[in-house]
């Protein structure tokens, strides 16, 4: 009886074995064909996606932060948690969209560099 399990384990072993393959094959083959041929492509589109989303994030975020930051002291103080958070989330916000943003620039100009050398 324990023998039959091992024959049914090693059989689960080989299908699986067989599929990993396989799903290697179609995973490659799928990246050699869509990003082999395209790098540059790939890179640029990618590159410019990040460029108008982190372009977006910055552009309407900036004018709230600035709204928050013009305001007086006391005139601050006197705003809820809850509008303080706000500002807080807005510059954690802006924050990301600046990263966003150098990573498109970086990624659009490293594919220019990349296919320079070739």
């Amino acid at each position: 009886m324990l023998n039959h399990y091992f024959g049914l384990f090693s059989c689960i072993e080989y299908v699986n074995f067989e599929y990993k393959q396989y799903e290697q094959f179609i995973f490659d083959s799928f990246f050699e064909k869509i990003l082999g041929k395209h790098t540059k492509f790939y890179m640029v589109f990618i590159g410019i996606i990040l460029l108008i989303l982190g372009s977006f994030v910055t552009i309407f975020d900036y004018p709230q932060i600035q709204y928050f930051e013009n305001m007086d002291s006391e005139m601050y103080a006197t705003l809820e948690s809850e509008q303080k958070e706000i500002h807080n989330r807005l510059i954690i916000e802006f924050s990301v969209g600046l990263v966003i943003l150098l990573a498109g620039g970086a990624s659009f100009i490293m594919s220019f560099f990349k296919n320079s050398k070739k």
